[in-house]
């Protein structure tokens, strides 16, 4: 009887052991779950706000540089659809660069880089424009191209990437340095997508002063970033 008493209690001690595991491992996929189902949405929310602001802002490129021609809905919905990937997966590229440059500093994984914000800062900037920045050059300039039903997209990324890429790393060092430092990871895609409005905005506003004035050079380099626009090169930088 004390034999049969004991098998049953330690059959009971591992039923209970094995129903807590099994507990914890619900709670734990129930957890993962939500996290992830918070991050896609997080991807997507980030993806509709650029394409917004990415259509916006390709609205106010085409009121200044083609006044004449009249709205070009086909662009509009290029620059939205591109918006939209460049939303979501920027998403992940600052959540995962945050994560990276926070795990320089663990001191479990032998962590050698310097404590600070500053030299935080430094690193993600670094980081955007050797990683970041050259893909999506290449990916702006390659899906615009298929967009628009080129026969031959990658001959576009060749003749046109470097100058994209120069002209994102001097119009977006100063943007890049300022939101990196100020803007919550969260916050960082909306950031982007409002500078690169007013980026918008700013140039469209001098080229239009440009032709008013009628003022040989300054006429001159705002018909060009005009004229750069309207054929989808150089309109939006990241």
């Amino acid at each position: 009887k004390r034999f049969r008493t004991m098998e049953a209690g330690a059959l009971k001690a591992r039923t209970a052991r094995l129903a807590g595991v099994w507990a914890a491992r619900r709670r734990t996929g129930r957890a993962a779950s939500s996290s992830c189902c918070r991050s896609h949405a997080a991807e997507v929310v980030d993806g509709l706000v650029a394409g917004t602001l990415y259509l916006a802002s390709d609205r106010i490129a085409q009121q200044a540089a083609l006044s004449t021609a009249g709205y070009d809905a086909a662009r509009g919905l290029r620059y939205l659809a591109f918006g939209v990937l460049d939303g979501s997966v920027s998403h992940v590229w600052f959540r995962e660069l945050d994560a990276a440059v926070a795990a320089l500093h663990a001191k479990e994984d032998g962590g050698w880089w310097p404590p600070g914000a500053g030299a935080d800062v430094a690193a993600k900037v670094a980081a955007d424009f050797a990683l970041f920045t050259p893909g999506w050059c290449a990916a702006f300039l390659l899906v615009m191209a298929v967009l628009r039903g080129s026969r031959d997209p990658l001959a576009r990324v060749r003749r046109d990437w470097a100058a994209l890429y120069r002209g994102n790393v001097l119009a977006w060092l100063p943007a890049n340095v300022v939101i990196y430092a100020a803007v919550p990871v969260a916050g960082r895609v909306a950031a982007f997508a409002l500078y690169n409005l007013a980026y918008t905005t700013v140039l469209s506003l001098w080229a239009e002063q440009g032709k008013k004035e009628g003022e040989g050079e300054t006429t001159t380099a705002a018909a060009a970033a005009a004229a750069a626009a309207a054929e989808d090169r150089v309109g939006v930088n990241r």
